[in-house]
């Protein structure tokens, strides 16, 4: 799978492994590393809006440090509690 990268991304730094931004139904270590990874990327909000503007893309990857799933993207993109959902 290839995953897109930013060059100031901390995913395309030199030795770090792509494989483990691969997501499939259950985390393993090697997703928990690259959740880590991304925590401190400063390229990570951009991650998170590709993720939103193509969820079907990214479903099976770890981007922005969470898993990219279509559950987590509708838990993302739904209205807070309370709020009318034509106002969101």
């Amino acid at each position: 799978m290839v995953i897109p990268r930013y060059e100031n991304a901390a995913c395309a730094k030199p030795g770090v492994d792509p494989n483990i931004f691969v997501f499939e139904s259950v985390l393993t270590d090697q997703n928990k590393e690259a959740m880590f990874i991304c925590l401190g990327c400063p390229e990570r909000y951009k991650c998170l809006a590709d993720v939103l503007a193509n969820p079907k893309l990214h479903e099976k990857e770890i981007r922005a440090g969470l898993p990219a799933s279509r559950d987590m993207v509708k838990r993302l993109t739904a209205a807070p509690p309370g709020m009318p959902k034509d106002l969101y």
